[in-house]
């Protein structure tokens, strides 16, 4: 569920067409009276794989906050789908409970009301399964290296069975062999489960792989601004064509020249 600060703000529960989960028109964000993002305009579709690129300090994860209800908007208009639509968020640091194991921190995500303890550690078995970590149900924090606590947390976002899961640059700590392949098995899940993900990232590689928008934020004195660069639309069930290289290298470069312009502006 989202939280009740978006029901303070704008919420408009009214149905949006075009499989429109969540739309952002003309918001802003202001905090002791210092604008961080400023008349700013989005849409997340059903099925889109977003990656939002941008400068450090333009926005980035504020707009992850706005999205998952976690903060409030100083003005403009929120619009969902439902008031029941259901957000989940991985963050960096997978900040799972050590003392638990790795399937009561799967089930520790999952708020469905009337589920008993034992329903809750059924579901969470399901999605360790789709995750690839059916054989680690007893094991604690401690004992799975990070690419398998990341792989933990996701299995725990799955868990709450969201229609939107964002995630704020989950990979960037992991070294680069161990991220391409986090990236690889993200993209093969969110094919095979047909999830919406807004993704954060500096990474343009990673972006050129993923996303099938990319959205590079900018901002000057008086707007953010959304470049949005899309890809493969409507093609996520032919999701393996992007790691064909003349057509990654394409968008990467596509990418590459927007965000430029961005690092520019915020210079």
């Amino acid at each position: 569920m989202l939280g009740d600060d978006v029901s303070q703000a704008s919420v408009d529960a009214a149905k949006n067409p075009g499989g429109a989960l969540i739309e952002l028109d003309r918001i802003g964000v202001e905090f002791d009276g210092v604008s961080v993002l400023q008349d700013l305009s989005l849409t997340i579709h059903r099925k889109d794989f977003a990656c939002v690129l941008g400068g450090s300090g333009v926005g980035k994860t504020t707009l992850l906050r706005v999205l998952a209800g976690l903060q409030k908007i100083s003005y403009g208009y929120l619009r969902m789908k439902n008031k029941a639509l259901r957000v989940a968020l991985v963050a960096q640091n997978p900040t799972l409970l050590p003392w638990r194991t790795i399937v009561s921190n799967v089930a520790s995500g999952i708020t469905k009301e009337g589920m008993d303890k034992q329903a809750k550690l059924q579901l969470a078995r399901e999605k360790l399964d789709i995750v690839g970590l059916a054989d680690k149900y007893g094991m604690y924090p401690k004992e799975l290296s990070g690419g398998m606590q990341q792989r933990v947390a996701i299995a725990r976002a799955l868990a709450s069975e969201p229609d939107v899961i964002l995630m704020d640059e989950p990979f960037s700590a992991l070294d680069e062999n161990l991220r391409s392949y986090l990236g690889a098995f993200l993209l093969d899940l969110w094919a095979r489960e047909e999830l919406t993900i807004v993704f954060n990232t500096h990474s343009v590689e990673e972006a050129s792989v993923l996303a099938s928008r990319a959205l590079v934020v900018t901002r000057d004195a008086e707007r953010t601004q959304i470049n949005d660069l899309e890809q493969w639309p409507g093609a996520y069930q032919e999701y393996a064509v992007r790691l064909q290289q003349p057509a990654r290298d394409t968008y990467r470069t596509a990418i590459a020249a927007v965000l430029g312009k961005a690092n520019v502006l915020m210079g």
